[in-house]
């Protein structure tokens, strides 16, 4: 229901679990900015006809018809009215970060939980004044073994250490690591590259972890039952990537996010490699 929601504003909309999605409202926008008189449904309409067939007319771009301090303002009332209407269908509030990619669309959905906004500045010395001052743990991708290592290692605490050091990171870390971590110190990220799972996932594709999960968000249960037989679906799926992989892994971690939205990870090492058979 959130889904199609959200599809009304953006039919590329990009879901990477039950309680996060990432869109790009500016085409919505520039319709809606373009044509003030043109009702919701109509530009969902177009939005969707134009998602099929690239020959329709462009729009003229925010930028050279509307000052940025306007255009700023609108997406800001466009992304509240979307949290507002999400509200009132489905009595679920949602938090959102509006900024020009989704890394720092990411960190920003954090800063008012649970039922607000934040925007980041598209200008370059916006995005350094919201993300340098930011620990690095903040940045989607950095775990705590990252964490850790740059620390231990550099001394690296916040994003800008991670610029103001970032000839000890090209010289220390692999190159796709450390071009990972000075993009982040930046605040710039390839949209195009991100993935559909959590840190773990991410770490393993930007910061090269030996590793791989699987996870499933859904509605609060009880039943230990109803948990384990999820848990049983979930552990055949990564099974069967395991073998796809020809990956024989030692360590098994489990790790659960409450309904209070606390996180329990457990983790067992053996000596010898899981193996399983076709």
């Amino acid at each position: 229901e959130v889904k199609a929601i959200l599809e009304e504003y953006d039919p590329k909309l990009k879901m990477y679990s039950l309680d996060e999605a990432y869109m790009d409202i500016m085409p919505y926008l520039e319709v809606k900015m373009n044509n003030n008189t043109m009702a919701h449904e109509a530009i969902t309409k177009h939005l969707n006809t134009t998602a099929s067939n690239n020959n329709l007319k462009a729009q003229l771009p925010l930028h050279e018809a509307f000052p940025d301090s306007t255009i700023h303002k609108e997406v800001q009332n466009l992304l509240n009215s979307i949290r507002q209407k999400v509200k009132d269908i489905t009595g679920l509030s949602c938090s959102a970060g509006i900024a020009s990619n989704f890394l720092l669309a990411k960190i920003a959905s954090d800063f008012n939980k649970p039922d607000g906004q934040y925007f980041v500045g598209p200008t370059e010395q916006q995005i350094k004044d919201f993300v340098q001052p930011l620990s690095t743990r903040k940045v989607n991708g950095i775990g705590r073994v990252m964490e850790k290592t740059l620390y231990g290692v550099c001394g690296i605490e916040k994003v800008k250490d991670l610029f103001d050091k970032r000839a000890e990171i090209q010289y220390l870390f692999k190159p796709a690591t450390a071009n990972f971590l000075l993009r982040a110190s930046i605040g710039y990220s390839d949209c195009n590259k991100h993935r559909e799972d959590s840190v773990e996932e991410e770490d393993d594709e930007a910061i090269h972890r030996k590793g791989i999960s699987h996870e499933r968000t859904f509605s609060p249960i009880s039943s230990w039952s109803d948990l384990c037989n999820r848990l049983e679906m979930i552990t055949l799926s990564l099974v069967q990537d395991l073998r796809e992989r020809n990956l024989m892994p030692k360590t098994v971690t489990l790790k659960v996010k409450l309904a209070s939205f606390d996180m329990l990870t457990r983790a067992v090492t053996r000596n010898t490699a899981f193996v399983f058979d076709q």
